[in-house]
């Protein structure tokens, strides 16, 4: 996953990129069971919340950026809630050893 963004320095769950001259931080979390409530930490002060559905057939990785979302996410929530924010979908692979990516 790169989405036109040049990574600059990773340490999960966060990573720091810069697309067009602009820095951006990212906060990546696998979520493993997404029926019904999820509850998550998300940090407020990232620029994008990327949400892993592990075991999803399909687009399985959305984008969203943290401001439009974070009341939302901040507290227990379903995916439909979110579904209108997404920025970008994508297929990845999942390997992970902790629910990050």
């Amino acid at each position: 996953m790169n989405w036109g963004v040049r990574v600059l320095a990773l340490e999960p769950p966060f990573f720091l990129g810069e697309q067009k001259g602009m820095r951006l931080t990212f906060q990546g979390i696998v979520l493993k069971d997404y029926q019904g409530e999820i509850s998550i930490d998300v940090n407020p002060n990232t620029d994008y919340l990327c949400l892993a559905f592990d075991k999803k057939p399909g687009a399985n990785l959305v984008l969203l950026r943290t401001k439009d979302v974070y009341d939302i996410v901040s507290r227990p929530f379903e995916v439909s809630a979110i579904v209108k924010y997404i920025r970008l979908k994508e297929t990845i692979e999942i390997e992970h050893e902790r629910d990050t990516l």
